[in-house]
């Protein structure tokens, strides 16, 4: 019996460690891609302000991206 004990004891420990770790990565992920957007943010601002057409490329380009990670990390918004 104790024995059985130890061995679920140790499964839900392993369970919720899994579930920590995985939750962690997720929200690393989401807080690194608003970490890009904010560089490309600045980058556009900075050095492509006077070019129209550029700015144009980029907003679409960045919009794809974020769309990409939400996508790949299974976001719904």
């Amino acid at each position: 019996m104790d024995a059985e004990y130890a061995r679920e004891s140790t499964e839900l420990a392993r369970q919720n460690i899994t579930q920590h770790a995985g939750m962690n990565m997720l929200s690393q992920a989401n807080q690194n891609q608003t970490s890009v957007l904010s560089l490309f943010l600045l980058f556009w601002d900075g050095k492509m302000a006077a070019n129209n057409h550029n700015i144009v490329k980029t907003s679409t380009y960045l919009k794809t991206i974020m769309f990409d990670a939400r996508v790949l990390s299974g976001a719904q918004r």
